[in-house]
């Protein structure tokens, strides 16, 4: 096939149009016995050795092909610029020979997708192993894992009730409340709030723990109490000081008010014959003031995309989302193939399959 794209020497339009139908001849000779035999190939029954067989030989020809297309058409450009009949009878052997050149490229197509529904199938295969093995494993811990759940879920209940009614209790109450937290029997106390043998030990390895640290934080317990008492009593009386004073404030000021209220309407009474309507800055030189969004974070975007999406996008055509959104398509495209995928209704998943033509 080498010798079927050398270029020759090249005297005469007659040359020109000989060679290039002498090399179609050649290369659709060359061309046939493949696609015969990619023909007679079964995809969906073929050993995955065969089709990897079958491809490389298509893909050498398909260089061979598009060098092909490439030789006659460099060939006749010099001369189609001044004879377009006889371009036309150029570009004809050219759609013949991209017509073959296209058979080759689809015929590979076809190996790549059936190659890409084998991998999905045994990907699908795979997951659906893992997926019963797993299940088998969850099965297997599943009740287990609810009875640690229960429990701990009822151990911190318990925990968290002691340590808010030791909250609630006032200064004078703290001393009886730790008195009756360290004479609890906790094996009697745990079984009437239904704690599971298994987990006694944990229940009352706990609850000692936290006792203990609430007991012996007792004192210091009672100080910010008292304190706390203490404080509120004085804020209290300097807040009652605060609303006598601003009582007077408030008092004064309205007297203030009335006098100036009465001087106001005095000098009302003498100027009103002077008073004129006066223009505005903005009424004279014509300015009109309007509002505007200023976003200053990605919150103010966000709000504005959001009234967008709800009150422009639905009387929008899918020609002009297409042109308008082409970019945050493009971005989403980019992050599927990097493993992040978009689930929703309308939205569907297809695959763009493309090949290249291989080095020879």
């Amino acid at each position: 096939m080498n010798e079927l794209i050398k270029l020759q020497g090249i005297e005469s339009l007659s040359d020109v149009l000989q060679l290039n139908e002498t090399l179609y001849s050649k290369a659709s000779l060359a061309v046939q016995p493949l696609m015969n035999k990619f023909n007679e190939v079964d995809l969906s029954t073929a050993q995955g050795s065969e089709l990897s067989s079958l491809d490389e030989e298509l893909s050498a020809m398909e260089v061979k092909t598009h060098k092909a297309v490439d030789v006659a058409k460099e060939r006749r450009m010099p001369l189609t610029r001044i004879f377009d009949e006889v371009k036309k009878k150029f570009t004809t052997n050219e759609a013949e020979l991209k017509k073959l050149d296209t058979d080759v490229t689809d015929a590979r197509r076809a190996i790549a997708t059936e190659i890409l529904a084998r991998q999905r199938k045994e990907d699908e295969r795979i997951k659906a192993e893992l997926a019963e093995k797993q299940k088998a494993i969850d099965d297997q811990s599943f009740e287990d894992e609810k009875l640690h759940r229960e429990q701990s879920a009822l151990i911190n209940e318990q925990i968290e009730r002691m340590i808010a009614t030791y909250n609630g209790k006032q200064a004078d109450q703290l001393d009886q409340f730790c008195l009756t937290l360290k004479g609890m029997n906790l094996q009697k106390f745990g079984q009437t709030k239904g704690i599971a043998e298994s987990y006694m030990p944990l229940f009352i390895k706990a609850m000692g723990e936290h006792i203990t640290t609430l007991v012996e934080n007792a004192p210091s317990r009672k100080i910010e109490l008292i304190r706390n008492a203490k404080e509120l009593a004085e804020w209290d009386q300097q807040q009652a000081e605060n609303r006598k004073q601003q009582q007077q404030r408030e008092e004064a000021d309205a007297l203030e008010q009335l006098h100036a209220k009465a001087e106001q309407e005095r000098l009302q009474t003498t100027f009103s014959t002077m008073a004129q309507p006066v223009e505005t800055p903005s009424q004279a030189i014509g300015v009109s003031i309007k509002k505007k969004y200023a976003p200053i974070n990605h919150a103010g975007h966000l709000a504005i995309i959001k009234w967008w999406t709800s009150a422009v996008l639905p009387s929008m055509t899918m020609d002009e989302l297409q042109s308008k959104l082409s970019f945050m398509r493009t971005a989403a495209d980019k992050a599927l193939n990097a493993g992040e995928k978009i689930e929703s209704m309308g939205l569907s998943i297809v695959d763009d399959v493309k090949t290249r033509v291989k080095s020879s």
